[in-house]
């Protein structure tokens, strides 16, 4: 079975009243699909928007570990870009907006579509993604 190693620091002296100091790590077994990684553009705001995983997942009640991150480029993959991401559920419901250079990593239970779009009416946006399967 294959394994998945996470590991994520967050730490401050000034964010908060008191020092942040947080380690968390996990090994997560990878138990079905994976959809590997990739990239794709995020297309403008205004149109329609891109979905980047459209696979079915084994069973029900089944957790998806997803990676987003917004990797600071245009779609062509050479200009920079200031554009933020819109990331949406299944559902088509936004979930998160991830500006210039960030990342999102979680479990989504019984998600089986995950779509972006460019919060910018003219840029498009590259975003890099991966997507596991795990109980």
């Amino acid at each position: 079975m294959a394994t998945l190693n996470v590991s994520l620091t967050l730490t401050s002296s000034d964010a908060l009243p008191g020092k942040l100091s947080l380690t968390e790590t996990d090994e997560i077994s990878v138990t079905g699909v994976t959809s590997g990684f990739g990239t794709t553009d995020a297309p403008v705001s205004g149109g329609a928007i891109t979905h980047i995983n459209s696979i079915s997942f084994a069973g029900t009640n089944k957790k998806v570990y997803v990676y987003l991150k917004h990797t600071a480029l245009r779609g062509d993959g050479s200009t920079t870009s200031t554009d933020n991401v819109n990331v949406y559920d299944d559902d088509d419901k936004a979930i998160a907006i991830l500006a210039p250079g960030e990342f999102l990593f979680l479990p989504l239970q019984d998600n089986d579509d995950i779509a972006v779009r460019s919060a910018s009416g003219s840029n498009t946006v590259q975003v890099e993604y991966f997507f596991v399967e795990a109980d």
